[in-house]
């Protein structure tokens, strides 16, 4: 009886892996780390719909309701608990008839949920990736948009995670904001007939990149990420692109302090705020993350704000520097506290002002009118590839999907299922000026390296040279902190007070302090083996956590004592 028990479970277990026809059709998955709808909860409410079986092999019938729980660094789930820190619900059968419900957003495929931080409930949603792209488009472009702009947008969406299907992305605009099932019929058309088409350009995937607007005037990768300049991601005027233009006030004085007991803060400081509320906030957080996180602040004044004449060939400005006065609250008494940085990327005075408010490095003239700081821009984002409004520009004048890729995207393929003409995507029809090569500095395989008694590094198949050469420390290779940073396109900034270095690229803000081994990603507590030092002036930081925090893939060749870093 036992081996009949046995083997029906064996047979269950195993139709429950057996992938539907549709799953059959498509092999690709795409695992995404559910962050931005979710939060950071100790405790989550899901709905079942169609049944469902977790990794200990319980059954779930479809209609419950489970609560999944942290329970002294265990999972737990309605009366299951101590369930270890992992658990996955997958469902009996891949369909729209089995999905899972959070907060009012559900999910098909696997749901896996796992302790975060000891105390933390963090799902991951594992899903074919046609159904990723369903998730994507209408949470980055309108869905009452033309449809031929919505199926540029899902070629984009398919095209930017075929090359992450072997990692764990998030739901957040750091990668693609995923929004989970979607419904709306003009976004399953646009998925449903571009289905497993994606831009190539010499047989690799595009850098299948996209913002709101450009404001008139495409902007170049290399000088927006200081990536390598790609053919098909240069600077040229966009006749379709409305050129979105802003404005935007930032206010010299936040608050007055001319009535102000600075020996009394509690008697004002919870009345104070700064005339711009959602900026100020903005420069807190930005302060926070460059060496005073979990101080109570009061931004005071910006007494000096300036950006560079120089602009980039997509004529974005590309330096600038601001000072802040501010006030930190501690133990009852408040410390003024003055900093200013000086020759910064414009991009890291965006990120500290809010990108939500400083809309683009595409700045037409800032005004100082005594009282105000005054913006005047075009476009929204930044601006390399393609033009969301822009695409539908095109589309609302009768130009085709193909046609919106073939001129935000110039030489690139469009490949895959349901591609009716095998040719190039069609040229733009602006005249572009000709693009220069960078030049060729051809690597030897891996293969070839021989065995050296220097550590080498490799940066994307270039091989880095230092004034300073790495070495090994706590079994970790150190390398200088500027060199890497570049090399991975992040921008640098350093606070001589607190000894503290900042790095920015894109979404992610990566921390360390010189002999901490604590360091600090997007305000996350991380442990380092080795700390940041300073060796014959020059900084010297952990090649392997500064690679992976930007998102580089990092391997050792202990035979050659070489680092190869792909990013």
């Amino acid at each position: 009886m036992q081996r009949g028990f046995l083997l029906m479970m064996m047979l269950t277990v195993f139709s429950l892996i057996i992938p539907s026809p549709h799953a059959a059709a498509e092999s690709h998955y795409v695992s995404i780390k559910l962050v931005n709808y979710v939060g950071s909860p100790s405790e989550l409410s899901i709905q079942v719909k169609g049944d469902y079986v977790t990794s200990g092999g319980t059954l779930i019938p479809s209609g419950s309701s489970v609560k999944v729980r942290v329970d002294n660094g265990q999972l737990s789930w309605n009366e299951n608990t101590n369930q270890g820190t992992s658990v996955t619900f997958t469902p009996k059968t891949y369909n729209r008839d089995h999905y899972i419900t959070i907060k009012d957003r559900s999910y098909l495929g696997e749901m896996t949920f796992t302790v975060e931080n000891g105390n933390r409930v963090r799902p991951t949603n594992r899903l074919l990736l046609e159904d990723y792209v369903l998730g994507v488009v209408p949470q980055e472009m309108p869905v009452a948009w033309n449809l031929e702009a919505l199926k540029a947008q899902a070629v984009l969406a398919r095209t930017y995670v075929m090359g992450k299907l072997d990692q764990t992305i998030d739901d957040t605009v750091r990668y693609q904001v995923f929004g989970g099932l979607s419904t709306n019929s003009n976004v399953r058309k646009a998925v449903e007939e571009t289905e497993g088409q994606v831009l190539k350009f010499n047989g690799k995937w595009v850098e299948a990149v996209y913002s709101s607007s450009n404001g008139g005037m495409l902007e170049s990768n290399h000088h927006i990420w200081n990536s390598p300049p790609l053919a098909y991601l240069s600077a040229k005027p966009d006749p379709y692109d409305p050129k979105i233009q802003w404005n935007l006030d930032l206010h010299k004085v936040q608050i007055d302090l001319t009535d102000k007991d600075l020996t009394q803060p509690d008697s004002w400081w919870g009345a104070a705020t700064e005339v711009n509320g959602e900026m100020a906030q903005s420069i807190k957080a930005w302060l926070m993350q460059n060496g005073y996180a979990g101080k109570e602040i009061k931004i005071v004044s910006i007494p000096h704000l300036s950006i560079s004449e120089e602009r980039t060939s997509g004529e974005r400005r590309t330096r600038g520097s601001m000072a802040v006065d501010f006030m930190v609250r501690e133990n009852g008494a408040v410390l003024p506290v003055s900093v200013f940085y000086e020759d910064i990327p414009i991009s890291s005075i965006r990120n500290m002002i809010g990108t939500r408010f400083l809309r683009s490095t595409f700045i037409d003239s800032l005004t100082d009118n005594g009282t105000v700081f005054q913006f005047a821009g075009r476009g929204y984002g930044h601006g390399v590839g393609m033009s969301q409004y822009g695409a539908k520009s095109m589309a609302d004048q009768g130009h085709s999907y193909r046609d919106i890729l073939g001129f935000y995207f110039p030489g690139t393929e469009l490949v895959g299922k349901k591609v009716v003409q095998d040719k190039p995507v069609p040229e733009e029809p602006v005249k572009e000026e000709p693009v220069k090569e960078e030049p060729k500095n051809p690597l030897p395989s891996r293969s070839d390296y021989t065995a050296q008694p220097v550590i080498r590094v490799v940066v994307n198949n270039e091989v880095q040279t230092y004034d300073i050469a790495p070495y090994i420390e706590e079994g970790r290779t150190m390398v200088p902190l500027r060199g890497i940073f570049e090399a991975l396109g992040s921008d640098v900034v350093w606070d001589q007070r607190t000894k503290t270095v900042t790095a920015f690229k894109g979404a992610t803000i990566v921390q360390l302090q010189i002999g901490s081994k604590v360091a600090q990603v997007n305000s996350k507590k991380v442990s380092l083996d080795a700390p940041a030092r300073n060796k014959n002036g020059r900084t010297m930081v952990p090649l392997r956590f500064i690679s992976e925090a930007l998102g580089a893939i990092v391997e050792w060749d202990a035979q050659s004592r070489t680092v190869f870093v792909d990013l």
